[in-house]
């Protein structure tokens, strides 16, 4: 084999070698891509997970406040309550002493 031919043989090697590397650059641009893709689809969710506890907290939020004051308003009528069966059972108590009295 002489030098042109070696130098043929070589260039057609590294003819090979270079259009498999530009396949493999190919193929690695086109998953970069996806991965790009992918994480913009990534994003786009967090995003509305975000927006979703927001909303959540809002809710939440009201619902404590609104629930606070129902509890506090169910309290304040216990309490009430309290207080008249307290003043009905010393009144009761009040009548019945009368009631032994004249018995």
């Amino acid at each position: 084999m002489t030098n042109q031919e070696k130098i043929l043989a070589m260039l057609e090697g590294m003819t090979a070698r270079q259009t498999k590397a530009e396949q493999i650059l190919e193929s690695m641009q086109a998953e970069q891509a996806a991965m790009r893709a992918e994480q913009q689809r990534t994003n786009e969710r967090f995003d509305n997970l975000e927006d979703t506890l927001a909303d959540v907290r809002t809710t939440v939020a009201r619902i404590e406040y609104e629930h606070g004051r129902q509890i506090g308003l169910l309290v304040d009528g216990h309490m009430l309550n309290a207080e008249k069966l307290g003043r009905i059972e010393r009144e009761v108590t009040r009548h019945d002493e009368i009631i032994l009295r004249r018995v």
